[in-house]
């Protein structure tokens, strides 16, 4: 199963996916596009 099947199943709809590639650790994502773009679809909401 992937992330999107598994939320599906959960009865949530998927609106887009935001990928925060090398972050692992609290606070790395904190100024990176990802940060941006999540922000932004939250306003959205």
């Amino acid at each position: 199963m992937n992330l999107e099947g598994g939320f599906k199943n959960l009865g949530n709809d998927i609106k887009g996916i935001i990928w925060g590639e090398g972050v692992w650790q609290k606070g790395e994502v904190i100024g990176t596009k990802a940060m941006t773009e999540a922000y932004e679809a939250g306003k959205n909401v």
